[in-house]
């Protein structure tokens, strides 16, 4: 097959580059697959993460807290190395597909590691599987003792549970060296590393390399266009989990016919790790034809009249290539000075702090609202998945229209921050709403519920690590059929459950045959549509201002500050929001809890949560955040309306007469002179002797 003769900017593999594919050499086939990298990419990390994190919890009995780290792993990663890779793959002569591609396949095997722990451990026991064989069903034998509880029916008033002890000696079954599933948490966080590790090219480099092969009246359409579809992943995420936790966790492994339980059971684990091989294995597929592409493409004849600074590949010097990288580190003094300009900016600092409040939140809600939805209104993991992808539309609108207002009515820094003040404001109140639309706890009997039950069933050797919850007739669950005292049990076809009869601990109702059903009792709450309705309100007013809050970072600096200025709010959201959120909304979670797993080694996962704690735990922690962002929200606005106020109270008919306005000299200085035009007046632009120096006469009369 017959190939080209120039290799610089073909595209192909080695000297491989064939005629037919040179039809897709242009920078528009590159958008596209970058496009689908970046919505597998997101799709993965945010949506598909959050949907299976409740079965991962379950699974290999870990908590709410150590999910979160989970997936802080993630953003540790990309932090650690996005500027070592943005400065090293910008330097000219880099060839930044190659840089993408190999992230992406270091994505792809870290999608594999982190569905080890599933492909390595042993099969899920849930507790009853095939529960035709009497063994397999926790019921209570007579006459039967254990030191578990005995010991704590001895020492606590609660017969299930006594989350203080902490003696691995008395727990049931635990034997010298026999390990915990939480070891695999270590798989996990190594897996999130490199998953942050391998998408850091993804957003410098790739979308540099778009800007720089696009004219510049196109480049800004196509990489919005990229962003745009990071919006969509999230939500194809939701669904993927969705779909993925509807089958058992040991699908292919274990037969349908021998697992006991549904979707809607407390112990149902569903096949999390699906999603990660079918990532994976897309985004190894769409990194491919990315490896092809050239360090430069060819300019075709639209942009041949491009006046933006040629890169050094298109004979421009190493000067105007310098324009295209993040920040020109020349030297140490103009690094501290340009930090010094930043870090006494006031506007930019309380925005960065509002950003970091606001995004928190969103932080916490996302990857924990399917088990919210779980836990308070008794939704199946499918259906909270699904729920909790119907926010991302919303969210998506109400960022296209935060953006057309901020166009469509001229705002300057001080509308952005007054703006941003206000539906912040607006949002509190909503958060605030929540609280009014709350569950009542279920009985749990030795938990929730007051009647004391232990002498009922202290003879049956009942164990804690056998978590089966049963629902009596009498609307109240417990923790296991040993535990109602119930000595028989019998499945019942039509119904589709299994049936418990002589239970001790359960007064017989004569309408019925049984005494108790496998699973927890349903849940009789039904505000979950009002729920609902004021989160999707909440989530669409605060994209609103997502906006706003961008415009105020960029017009409160110089314009050659501007890239720099992203790059240290980027630092910000990283070691205030992304990180630490997830973890402390765990450790929130985790407080709540009532009824812990039992382990060898201290405890695993949450049994059941105490509702009402539950929603004023996370709702708490929410409307906590959102009042400071308030505060700081309004204090940036004060800021920069006191900073402007100042501004335009000058003389500057005086000083235009004065002072010779700046002489013109490159294209590349005007338009840095001309990003100035919004930026509020700083103490340090003022001379000890009142005279403003010649930064005001650029500053836009608006403001």
């Amino acid at each position: 097959m017959e190939s080209v003769e120039n290799t610089a900017t073909h595209i192909g593999y080695r000297r491989w580059r064939p005629r037919w594919m040179q039809r897709f050499a242009t920078a528009k086939t590159f958008v596209l697959f970058m496009c689908l990298l970046t919505l597998v990419e997101s799709m993965m990390l945010v949506g598909y993460t959050s949907s299976v994190l409740t079965s991962i919890e379950r699974r290999f009995q870990i908590k709410s807290a150590e999910a979160g780290l989970i997936v802080s792993a993630y953003e540790v990663g990309n932090f650690l190395v996005v500027a070592f890779v943005s400065y090293l793959g910008g330097r000219p002569g880099s060839h930044r597909p190659k840089w993408v591609g190999f992230g992406a396949f270091i994505m792809s095997v870290a999608a594999l590691i982190f569905t080890l722990p599933h492909l390595i451990g042993e099969a899920y026991i849930p507790g009853r599987v095939n529960s035709e064989n009497e063994t397999d069903v926790s019921i209570c034998i007579r006459n039967t003792t254990s030191t578990t509880a005995s010991r704590q029916a001895e020492q606590s008033d609660n017969p299930i549970l006594d989350t203080d002890v902490r003696d691995v000696t008395v727990y049931y079954d635990c034997m010298e060296g026999g390990g915990n599933a939480s070891d695999y948490l270590f798989f996990f966080v190594i897996a999130q590393l490199l998953l942050g590790m391998g998408a850091a090219p993804m957003f410098t480099l790739g979308v540099t390399y778009v800007d720089d092969n696009i004219g510049a009246t196109e480049s800004a359409s196509y990489i919005g266009i990229v962003y745009c579809v990071t919006a969509i992943g999230p939500a194809l995420g939701f669904l993927l989990g969705g779909l993925c936790v509807s089958y058992y966790v040991d699908v292919g492994s274990v037969s349908a016919e021998d697992v006991n339980i549904s979707p809607g059971d407390p112990q149902w684990v569903g096949a999390w790790w699906i999603g990660y091989l079918i990532c994976g294995f897309l985004i190894t597929l769409f990194a491919l034809p990315v490896l092809a592409y050239p360090r430069t493409l060819r300019r075709s004849r639209d942009y041949e009249d491009d006046d933006r600074p040629k890169s050094i590949s298109e004979g421009g010097d190493q000067e105007s290539r310098m324009v295209h990288m993040q920040f020109d580190c020349s030297s140490c003094r103009e690094f501290l000075q340009a930090l010094k300009r930043l870090f006494t900016n006031p506007t930019y600092m309380l925005v960065n702090v509002v950003a970091s409040l606001e995004l928190s939140i969103v932080t916490g809600f996302v990857y924990f609202m399917p088990k919210l939805l779980e836990i308070q209104y008794g939704t199946t993991s499918s259906k909270a998945n699904i729920i909790t992808g119907s926010i991302i539309p919303p969210a998506a609108a109400g960022i296209i229209i935060g953006g057309f207002i901020v166009r469509r009515y001229h705002f300057t820094l001080e509308k952005c921050t007054r703006f941003a003040f206000i539906v912040s404001s607006i949002t509190l109140m909503f958060l605030l709403s929540l609280f009014l639309v709350k569950c009542d706890n279920q009985q749990f009997a030795g938990v929730s519920h007051s009647t004391n039950t232990s002498s009922c069933f202290v003879n049956c050797g009942c164990h804690d690590k056998d978590y089966q919850p049963v629902c009596g007739v009498d609307a109240v669950t417990y923790f296991s059929p040993c535990h109602a005292g119930c000595s028989n049990h019998r499945y019942d076809k039509e119904l589709d459950k299994e049936l418990f009869t002589q239970c001790t601990c359960i007064t017989h109702n004569d309408d019925v045959t049984w005494d108790a059903r496998d699973g927890k009792c349903d849940s009789t709450c039904d505000k979950l549509p009002i729920f609902m309705s004021l989160v999707i309100v909440i989530v669409f007013v605060t994209a609103i201002s997502q906006i706003p809050l961008l415009m105020a970072t960029l017009r409160s600096v110089y314009g050659r500050d501007r890239p720099f200025a992203l790059g240290i709010q980027f630092v910000f959201l990283r070691v205030l929001a992304y990180i630490p959120a997830p973890i402390y909304f765990g450790k929130t979670i985790d407080s709540s809890c009532m009824l812990w797993q039992t382990l060898c080694e201290g405890v695993g996962s949450c049994f059941e949560y105490e509702k009402s704690q539950f929603q004023a735990n996370y709702l708490g922690l929410s409307v906590g955040l959102k009042t400071i962002s308030v505060v700081f929200a309004l204090l940036c606005w004060l800021s920069c309306r006191y900073t402007c106020r100042c501004c335009s109270n000058r003389d500057f008919s005086r000083l235009s007469q004065e002072i010779k306005p700046p002489e013109r000299k490159d294209d590349e200085e005007l338009d840095d002179l001309e990003d100035l035009q919004e930026v509020p007046v700083q103490p340090e632009m003022v001379d000890s002797d009142s005279r403003p120096r010649l930064e005001l006469l650029t500053v836009d009369a608006n403001i």
